[in-house]
C-alpha cells in the first residue's frame, strides 16, 4: 500500500502562486454561480456543486494563511 509523503517543500514562489491560482478559481466559480443558467444545470454542475467547491477552495486558503508565520515587530515603529 503505498504511503503518503507529509514532508514537502515549496519555497514562498510557489506557497504565493498556488494562493493567487486559488484565488482566482474562486473568482470564476464565484461568477459561474452569479449566472448560473440552464446550460449549467445541463452540463451536471448546480449552483450547489459550484458553492461547495468555493467553500473547500477557501478552507484549504485559510489553512495555508493560518500557517504562515507573520512578522511581529517587539517594538512599534510608525512608518514615516
Amino acid at each position: 500500500m503505498a504511503k503518503f509523503r507529509t514532508h514537502f517543500e515549496l519555497d514562498i514562489k510557489d506557497i504565493d502562486f498556488i494562493e493567487v491560482s486559488l484565488t482566482r478559481r474562486v473568482g470564476d466559480l464565484t461568477r459561474r454561480v452569479m449566472t448560473a443558467s440552464q446550460s449549467d444545470s445541463e452540463e451536471g454542475t448546480s449552483a450547489a456543486d459550484l458553492m461547495q467547491e468555493i467553500q473547500q477552495i477557501r478552507g484549504l486558503l485559510g489553512k495555508i494563511h493560518e500557517q504562515k508565520i507573520w512578522f511581529d515587530p517587539k517594538v512599534y515603529q510608525p512608518r514615516g
